[in-house]
């Protein structure tokens, strides 16, 4: 039996994390609760020129710690131009793929402390937000993105429905003339405070351990099982075979 309390982290990754697993802060440790690895979007999964031109990003990831704050991680990592968040926010699904957020539990990000234009090459750490999660619970992660390179920095195997729509939805309950597709843009981490004590697992691998061939919003990869081989139940703090 495994407590969701008690869970620390576990994420599928393809090749190197960028994001560090834990670092010590003054009131506990920031543990990563939810990563995955950077690339190129390209092919099928680039986007064409200024499509992430003035639009409302929307992303839903599965966090594996507990805690009352947290901080979101963004990339700009493979970009050749700068990248400029105008407005960000986290909340709770009401749908597993979000498809619909609780309103009511909408939480503005800042980076810095206002929003910021970033050049390439680099990833950005938001401010610290008061924002209680559970291990095995979902997050939407909702940025209104002003201009974005063309160059764009993703993780395509996302096995989860993103949503993107024309200018800044960012704390509408649903999008409004959505597209979605499935990949996470621009977004590498979520960080979770946690006691002095708490860690991460983290898993490398190829893209089997990405979940190659799993059904979208299943959470169904691999990693996404317990080390006994049964499968993490999010809704009770206990497995299942």
């Amino acid at each position: 039996m495994i407590s969701r309390r008690r869970l620390v982290s576990a994420f599928a990754a393809l090749g190197l994390i960028l994001a560090p697993v834990a670092a010590l802060a003054d009131d506990g440790r920031w543990v990563g609760a939810w990563a995955s690895s950077q690339m190129v979007a390209e092919n099928e999964h680039a986007l064409p020129d200024s499509a992430m031109d003035d639009v409302t990003l929307r992303q839903v990831v599965r966090l594996t710690a507990s805690g009352d704050r947290i901080r979101v991680r963004v990339s700009n990592a493979f970009g050749d131009a700068p990248l400029r968040i105008a407005r960000a926010a986290v909340s709770r699904p009401t749908t597993r793929d979000g498809a619909i957020i609780d309103p009511a539990m909408v939480r503005r990000l800042t980076f810095a402390a206002g929003p910021t234009s970033w050049s390439g090459r680099a990833e950005f750490v938001s401010d610290p937000v008061d924002f209680e999660v559970e291990a095995l619970s979902h997050l939407a992660i909702t940025l209104h993105v002003a201009d974005a390179p063309s160059r764009l920095t993703a993780h395509p195997g996302a096995r989860a429905t993103s949503r993107m729509a024309s200018g800044d939805q960012t704390g509408a309950a649903a999008l409004t003339d959505e597209t979605t597709f499935t990949r996470w843009y621009l977004l590498s981490g979520v960080d979770v405070l946690g006691p002095p004590e708490a860690g991460a697992i983290v898993v490398l691998g190829d893209s089997i351990t990405d979940g190659y061939g799993v059904q979208p919003d299943t959470d169904a990869r691999w990693p996404d099982f317990s080390p006994s081989g049964c499968r993490l139940i999010p809704a009770r703090p206990t497995s299942a075979c």
